[in-house]
């Protein structure tokens, strides 16, 4: 038997944090209305509230004895997780005649919602300590810090534009690749460090952290260490898990092939890094490694890199974009994984398999010894895992040993696409733009409360409550301690190295071209790699033999120069 990385697994059990208010009730008429009492609507427009409800029931406890209006005393928070949050081509036109007073949606055009006067500005609750607010003689939140103090960089200047705040950030969502840490430490999937391995390069059956090669960050000691460095060293993990263990390497939801392809977008950003990434959504500097393009081929250089060239940016030609290094990258590493065997193709690539599905096939894979190591999903997927009841069902049925608080989970760091890249730190893309924000409509006597609540979700306890509750992170700063760390999920704890260790990328501009067609650019959607044949590039890859050059060529040809001005001359130049 092989011996593990031993890790330290003290984990908080979700669900003893979830199911310990559930008695409460945070929407609909389960709890009746006390008139002695004010009342705040909280509209939630996520799948998953698990950690609302926790913190309703706190803040409702912290201000029981506050007078928040004439003649009543505490508060009633109720929740209402409904899907009108989430419908962006009806909120704008109903949001004004919505009770719910704070919204936590996703999806949702900030600059639309403020030209349309339907959120309050919440300059001074952002800007100013948690601790000084309406009410802080009768409760400290015992923080200096203001909002914006915690706010991560990547995100000041487009929520804080003009130097004013209409909304926050809400929650942190990255697409990548999910590895089942358990199997990872019972089988020694790790690279070893020069002179230390087997004659395939990975650990021996009895190993240490000493024994691990220093991973994508190329440093040793690190959260990376014995992962993949780069796109040759993912594939080689692959074929030996296959070979040496009969281990499924991955899976992704055949329904969804958004998933793998807006992966790729994932592994486009971590090539560029953060200021080249950017220029697709500010159209403002220089692309420095533009591939080369002559007579319909890519060029190369004498020693096989690819021939590249530098250009000024701007809103008239930034069709050039298409040809950046991590673009071309990106494509190879999708055609590689698509014509090879290390996935089950009716699974991929069958029509009945959603990320739901494929989340289940992952999470049940070890119950059954058929193991898959790894899963192609956003940072999203434990939550939702957690809410359609695998985890639960599985305890019940297998043990407690398959509930989620026993099982080790973690996000990998992207491999990098060529060795010179190793040690350059990981830029993460963030695919799904969600905020909270204060209902325009709200009553002026209501708002001070409104603002309260906002300042309460950020305080320190809350921040740390939330990564507890649902393994993923906010865009705001929080240092744990190592028995906070320690107390995490596996799947936690690297949501929380991601954010420390990573170079966070916000895709959002308020520049003209992006704002014209926002569509074009999201990394979340298919736009980002359509070409005249179609947005579906795996479909492509597998059923018409497409290579990744040949899509790369094809993209570019659809995003031409024509195309450009027929979509932004005369609007945005």
């Amino acid at each position: 038997m092989k011996k593990p990385i031993k890790t330290l697994s003290a984990v908080i059990s979700l669900f003893v944090l979830g199911s310990s208010v559930a008695g409460c009730s945070r929407g609909g008429d389960e709890v009746k209305i006390n008139h002695d009492m004010s009342q705040l609507y909280v509209g939630f427009g996520f799948s998953d509230d698990s950690f609302l409800p926790q913190l309703a029931k706190e803040f409702e406890e912290a201000y029981k004895d506050v007078e928040f209006e004439p003649g009543k005393k505490g508060v009633q928070v109720f929740i209402n997780s409904n899907g009108k949050f989430s419908e962006t081509g009806t909120i704008y036109s109903n949001l004004s005649s919505y009770q719910e007073e704070i919204v936590i949606a996703e999806q949702l055009e900030l600059n639309r919602l403020v030209k349309q006067n339907l959120v309050a500005e919440i300059t001074d609750a952002v800007k100013t300590p948690i601790s000084s607010n309406a009410y802080s003689e009768k409760v400290d939140l015992g923080e200096t810090q203001s909002i914006e103090d915690k706010m991560a960089d990547a995100y000041k200047d487009y929520y804080g534009k003009d130097g004013k705040y209409y909304a926050v950030p809400y929650t942190e969502s990255t697409i990548g690749i999910i590895y089942d840490v358990d199997l990872f430490d019972k089988e020694g999937l790790y690279f070893a460090r020069a002179g230390k391995g087997n004659s395939d390069g990975f650990v021996e059956e009895e190993y240490t952290v000493d024994d691990l090669s220093a991973g994508p960050d190329g440093e040793y000691g690190t959260y990376d260490d014995g992962l993949p460095a780069t796109y040759d060293d993912y594939f080689r993990l692959c074929k030996y898990m296959q070979l040496e263990f009969a281990i499924t390497p991955v899976i992704w939801g055949g329904k969804v092939q958004t998933y793998p392809v807006t992966f790729m977008t994932s592994l486009y950003a971590d090539y560029e890094g953060e200021r080249q990434m950017r220029l697709n959504y500010d159209f403002n500097g220089t692309a420095n490694d533009l591939v080369c393009v002559e007579n319909g081929k890519v060029q190369y250089n004498a020693d096989g890199t690819l021939k590249t060239y530098s250009t000024a940016i701007s809103a008239s030609n930034g069709y050039e974009l298409y040809k950046q290094s991590g673009r071309y990258y990106a494509l190879s590493f999708l055609e590689r994984l698509v014509n090879s065997e290390y996935y089950n193709s009716g699974d991929c690539f069958g029509g009945t398999v959603d990320h739901l599905t494929a989340q289940g096939k992952f999470l049940l894979s070890k119950a059954k010894n058929e193991p898959t190591a790894m899963l192609i999903d956003g940072t999203w997927w434990q939550s939702e895992a957690r809410k359609s009841n695998v985890f639960s069902d599985m305890a019940e049925k297998y043990g407690s040993q398959y509930a989620l608080e026993n099982r080790n989970f973690a996000f990998m760091p992207l491999p990098k696409a060529t060795s010179d890249k190793v040690g350059e730190k990981q830029t993460t893309m963030m695919f799904i733009d969600s905020m909270a924000f204060v209902n325009g409509n709200v009553k002026a006597e209501k708002k001070a409360l409104c603002e309260l609540f906002l300042k309460y979700m950020h305080t320190r306890q809350s921040l740390l409550q939330y990564i507890q509750v649902t393994g993923q992170m906010k865009p705001f700063e929080i240092e744990l301690t190592q028995e906070e760390y320690n107390g995490l999920t596996g799947f936690g704890k690297s949501s929380y190295n991601i954010h420390k260790y990573t170079n966070l990328l916000l895709p959002l501009s308020y520049n003209d071209v992006f704002c014209t067609a926002k569509y074009l650019f999201s990394p979340n959607g298919m736009q980002v790699w359509q070409s005249a044949n179609g947005e579906i590039v795996t479909s492509m890859i597998k059923n018409d033999g497409i290579t990744a050059e040949q899509h790369f060529l094809d993209i570019i040809n659809y995003r031409s120069a024509v195309k450009w001005d027929e979509y932004f001359k005369g609007v945005c130049y």
